[in-house]
């Protein structure tokens, strides 16, 4: 990420972004730190909570969580099967 998901001229290795934030996101963003943990810890309890009420869903295929990463639990993907 650090240089666009790219790992030189013609290889990419990555999604990259191109974003900047301005001061005042800065400062939103350094405040938000202090409750970091617990915005993923609560994140988390929802995630689980979803893994439980839909793991007997028909039709619904829950993805796993991609080995080697750390989830911030932002979303919560599923795959619908056709019918």
């Amino acid at each position: 990420l650090k240089n666009f998901g790219f790992a030189g001229e013609t290889t990419i290795m990555a999604p990259g972004i191109n974003s900047k934030m301005n001061e005042v996101q800065a400062a939103m963003g350094l405040l938000q730190l202090k409750s970091f943990e617990e915005s993923i810890e609560k994140r988390k309890t929802v995630a689980d909570t979803y893994r439980e009420l839909l793991k007997e869903v028909q039709g619904i295929t829950i993805l796993p969580e991609p080995e080697d990463t750390i989830s911030n639990y932002a979303y919560f993907p599923i795959f619908v099967n056709e019918k």
